[in-house]
Formats: C-alpha cells, structure tokens, sequence
C-alpha cells in the first residue's frame, strides 16, 4: 500500500512542477499561511522552504508565508485560525495536530474553506480528519508523523535501553486528544513489556514538586504528544539533570537540550517532506485527492553526555540501533 502511496504522489507531482514551470511568469506571488503553537516547530518552515526549493520553486520571489503563532491561548488559536480563512490565502499549512484540529473547527462554523497541509499530526484518520490516507475525501492532506502509534516503541525501546528500570512515568495532557490516545496506547504496551507506567497529566505548568515526589530511585520519563508538553523542553531537561533522571522524547532538538534520547520524526524532515504536498496544491490538485503520507525516515537519537551525567549504563544492543549519538560520555 505505501508503494502505492508514493507512485501517486509521484505522477501528481510531475503534474504540478509542470504546471509550476508553465505560469511561473505570469501568476503573482502564492501566498501560504502557517498555523503553528510553538515556536521550536518552525524547525518545519525552514524544511518546507528547502524542499520546494528543491522542487524547483524560487521560494523568495514565487512564495509569500504568513506565519500566525499562538503558544497558550486555544480560543486565541482559534480567532488566528478564522482570520488565516478569512484571508483566503492558496493553502494553510497546520504545523501539528491541534492546529490542524482547530482549522477543521474554524471552517465547520464560518462556512469558509482553504486547502490545508498538516505537517506531522499524530493521528489524521482516527482523528476524522480524512477519510482515508489513499484519497482524504477532505480539504485536509499531508504527513502523519506516526507518534500515536510510535508511543508504544519508544516505551520498548526506553525499557531495553535501561534494562534496570522499573517504573515509567508517562507525561502527557488530558485537555489534548492525540495525547490521550497515546496514553491509552502505552498503557495497552505495558502489558507485555512487564513495567509499572504512571500517567502524569502536566496540565499547563509543569509541578516539578509532584513529579518529584513520584520518582523512585529507577523511575523514567517519556513524553507523549502535545504541543504544551513541548514547550515544557528546557524545563525537563532541567529536571532530569537534577534528579538523576533519564527521559525519552520525540524530537530531535529534544536530545541536544539533554534528553537521554528521543525517537520520531525530525521537524525538519516532517517540512521538507510536506513540501511534495505544498507543491501539488500549488500546482492545481485537490487536497482531497493527494494522499497522505507516513514519515520518510524515524530516528532514534541518543543523548551519551545526558547519560554519563545522570549516571545511568545503555544497553550495548539498543545502542547499536542509535541512528545519531550525540557527546562522548565516559
């Protein structure tokens, strides 16, 4: 099926570098919102801009990006979502799956529709955002970074990496779907993995007193999805560094801040993968009919300087399926 994926998306994408090349001259500038919640997520921005510059397309003079960036206030989210559909621009791209989210209610109330690429969601098809990840059958297309399903293997991976470790303490938001349903997913894990998890609601201020309070001596962290969860990057690494404690993220610039590792797809590589998609729009295809697309690559990332610090030993084995293993520990 994933072949078939990419065959389509290939003839699509011819289509639309032809078209590209045919009216570059004469249309004006496309103009792209951006809907993000965070700001380490314009790490995807820089990879769409690569991407279609690699695509052929002249990003500083054919392309004009309107960024609208909200951090805490969902209702502020929403007001930016109505004003980027009310601007009518030639398509959105969501920068996660709240923002996707929130623009799926933005056009159900104001009538209005704009064409819309989400940039890693965790779960479009469970979420009813799309039909189906052949044809979406919606105004909504683009790449499913996979973490929902990718919380059960991170939680292997943590526990073969730290053989010693008893408990897991899953950080997550219950006011976030995607984050709820991961935590449903790695509580259905711990049944075979044989480890005690217990759920930790963040909310929206991280309380490093309660989660201190809970940590044992061989206690882990892991991170669900959540855009707030992200934003509370510098204040874990903190944490773990000062209680001794390892912690398994998703991202990439979650490990250079002092995760001991992290496993999923990079922001960056989410962007310059949803430039195919851009393109296509652009190019006069429906986003109900370009299909969605799983990640290009994962990466498993180690963290060697966070774990000589907080004193822990990696299992040899896990260590070898490391796709990058940053500082030289001990």
């Amino acid at each position: 099926m994933r072949t078939v994926f990419v065959i389509t998306g290939l003839m699509l994408l011819a289509a639309g570098l032809f078209w590209y090349t045919e009216s570059l001259q004469a249309d004006e500038p496309a103009h792209l919102g951006v809907l993000l919640t965070e700001s380490s997520r314009l790490d995807k921005l820089e990879g769409i801009e690569n991407g279609l510059r690699d695509l052929g397309f002249h990003v500083e003079d054919d392309l004009v990006f309107h960024v609208y960036e909200e951090e805490e206030d969902t209702d502020a989210l929403m007001a930016m979502a109505r004003e980027m559909l009310e601007a009518d621009y030639d398509l959105i791209a969501a920068f996660g799956g709240i923002e996707a989210q929130v623009l799926d209610v933005a056009m159900e109330e104001t009538g209005l529709s704009t064409p819309v690429v989400f940039v890693g969601m965790a779960a479009p098809l469970d979420t009813g955002l799309i039909e189906s990840y052949e044809r979406p059958g919606t105004m909504f297309t683009g790449v499913a970074n996979h973490h929902l399903n990718l919380s059960a293997k991170r939680l292997e991976l943590f526990t073969d990496a730290l053989p010693e470790m008893d408990e897991v303490i899953v950080l997550y938001n219950k006011e976030i779907d995607i984050s709820n349903r991961s935590c449903d997913v790695t509580r259905e894990a711990v049944e075979t993995l044989g480890i005690e998890v217990v759920p930790f609601d963040v909310g929206t201020e991280l309380d490093l007193t309660a989660l201190a309070d809970l940590a044992g001596e061989n206690t882990g962290l892991l991170t669900l999805p959540s855009f707030i969860i992200e934003g509370m990057t510098g204040e874990l690494a903190d944490f773990s560094r000062a209680h001794d404690l390892p912690v398994m993220g998703i991202y990439d610039d979650e490990v250079a801040e002092g995760f001991l590792m992290a496993y999923g797809s990079s922001f960056y590589d989410q962007g310059y993968q949803a430039a195919r998609q851009i393109s296509l729009i652009l190019g006069g295809n429906e986003a109900s009919t370009i299909p969605v697309e799983l990640p290009d690559r994962l990466l498993f990332q180690v963290n060697r300087d966070t774990a000589a610090h907080i004193g822990v030993s990696l299992d040899r084995d896990v260590m070898r399926l490391a796709d990058e293993v940053k500082g030289g520990g001990d």
